[in-house]
């Protein structure tokens, strides 16, 4: 009894072809995507247990633009696009803040909780930037990457997370507010 044998030389090719269609798509696929993105994550810490989760944003834009990127907003944090064809981008933020106060009664009332506003109050954020281009291929174009990030602010404290911006960024800086 014999036995019909594949020669090899087919398996091989089989397992050839297999790989460069993996490879084709691969590359086909993963060139053109970037894991840059040019949105600064701005994420909120309360100074103070009193004051509440949300933040009411009046009105944030940047300077020497007519962009406006929030308005008449309630958030808890922030995503800022800076400016590709500048190393520098100065973001304006008029914010309303809300405490909850214990309002003292005489007896027998109990005491009753009040929210108080304020502000508004106007701050700024200047953030400074590397900017590095990379032609990923002819036909993708290039790619922009925003490093080394440094912050100038009017707010009491700032928290630097990550000083590069790319799409896996959960926050860039914390603003303790």
């Amino acid at each position: 009894m014999s036995r019909i044998k594949r020669p090899a030389l087919f398996q091989n090719q089989l397992l050839w072809l297999l790989f460069l269609v993996i490879v084709f798509v691969h590359c086909e696929v993963e060139n053109c995507v970037s894991l840059n993105t040019n949105l600064l994550q701005v994420g909120f810490v309360k100074s103070d247990v009193r004051f509440s989760n949300d933040y009411h944003f009046n009105l944030v834009t940047a300077v020497e633009t007519d962009t406006i990127f929030y308005e008449d907003a309630v958030l808890q944090r922030l995503e800022l696009p800076v400016n590709p064809n500048s190393e520098e981008t100065e973001f304006l933020l008029e914010i309303t803040r809300f405490r909850l106060d214990t309002i003292p009664q005489l007896p027998p009332a109990e005491d009753r909780i009040d929210t108080v506003f304020i502000g508004p109050e106007n701050h700024f954020i200047k953030v400074n930037y590397k900017i590095t281009q990379k032609v990923i291929t002819t036909e993708c174009g290039v790619d922009q990457r925003y490093s080394n990030l440094t912050f100038e602010h009017s707010f009491d404290s700032i928290e630097v997370v990550n000083t590069d911006l790319d799409r896996f960024n959960e926050v860039n800086i914390n603003i303790i507010y």
